[in-house]
């Protein structure tokens, strides 16, 4: 009796530990997905700015020009 429930208790704590690594693992995969992403996005935001300035330099030309 008493080694049959050291069984069970054990495999339970198995799948308890288990289950804490994959969530850990899990939320670790997720915080690096972010970063990717929050680094996309800055790189995007910054192209989005150096093409807006391009574009109002091009403007203040034409109008020196004309």
């Amino acid at each position: 009796m008493f080694f049959m429930m050291s069984i069970i208790l054990g495999l339970l704590g198995f799948v308890f530990l288990a289950s804490l690594f994959a969530m850990f693992q899990l939320n670790k995969l997720r915080e690096e997905e972010e970063g990717v992403l929050f680094e996309k996005y800055q790189s995007r935001e910054s192209v989005q700015y150096d093409i807006n300035d391009i574009l109002e330099m091009m403007e203040l030309a034409e109008y020196s020009l004309a």
